[in-house]
């Protein structure tokens, strides 16, 4: 190795600039190829890490004591738009943390896990963690269109089926008024770099709900964008605006 590739080696084996490289940093670096990270992988990775110290401060007993007493809800909100339309045709995203809503989730996972029957059959490691990601989403579209967005749906189930990745379960499906997409994703938690929610910090929140929000509306309907030929960027100009709350 050349003097200025061991000058690039250790930015990336020393992500959180403590001068020292613990065995996680360069095994992570080694079983990559020993290859340098790009940009955007050097800031997820040192986000990761330091939502990792700050969970790891979270274990103490004073912490836990803290938020198990003197609980606050607050709510941030980010919102911009252009020729701003009337909110029908939109699409919300919701991320859980903690509390009921978090649990319901969860077993809507599991539901799903289950009917996945024996196209369930995930590859694993039996040396790796693996964490389990569910998803879904729903498309609002126009009623008595049952027939048409069963076809589109099984269009799209078809071509999914044949991108997508290891380990990656989805189901397309269509009623009346909406379509529906169901994911569940079986991944290794390093992959996911998903640091461990302390237990204390984990029962300390259970009954407050805490979740991220992010509602996209559009002035076009999601069977025009999904049917065009014209590019989104030309179909947004009829009104787009998009709020995230937390």
């Amino acid at each position: 190795m050349t003097d200025e590739q061991a000058t690039v080696a250790l930015i990336d084996l020393d992500l959180n600039k403590d001068g020292v490289i613990d065995f996680n940093e360069f095994q992570r670096w080694y079983f990559t190829g020993m290859k340098s990270y790009n940009g955007k992988t050097r800031n997820m990775l040192r986000m990761g890490n330091k939502s990792k110290a700050i969970l790891e401060r979270l274990k103490g007993q004073e912490i836990y004591d803290m938020i198990h007493s003197d609980k606050k809800l607050s709510k941030h909100r980010c919102h911009i738009s252009f020729n701003a339309p009337e909110e029908v045709h939109y699409t919300e995203f919701k991320f859980y943390l903690f509390g009921e809503n978090t649990a319901q989730v969860v077993k809507d996972g599991e539901a799903f896990r289950e009917s996945l029957g024996a196209d369930f059959a995930p590859k694993v490691d039996a040396d790796r963690e693996y964490a389990d990601v569910f998803a879904e989403l729903n498309i609002s579209m126009k009623g008595g269109c049952k027939d048409k967005y069963e076809t589109l749906m099984a269009k799209y189930q078809t071509f999914l089926d044949m991108g997508k990745g290891e380990n990656v379960f989805a189901k397309l499906s269509a009623t009346d008024d909406m379509m529906t997409i169901k994911t569940f994703i079986r991944q290794t938690k390093r992959n996911l770099q998903v640091p461990p929610i302390p237990d204390n910090l984990r029962e300390a929140l259970k009954d407050i709900d805490q979740h991220v929000t992010v509602k996209v509306v559009l002035g076009i309907d999601a069977e025009e964008i999904l049917t065009s030929e014209k590019p989104l960027l030309e179909q947004a100009m009829k009104g787009f605006s998009a709020t995230s709350e937390v």
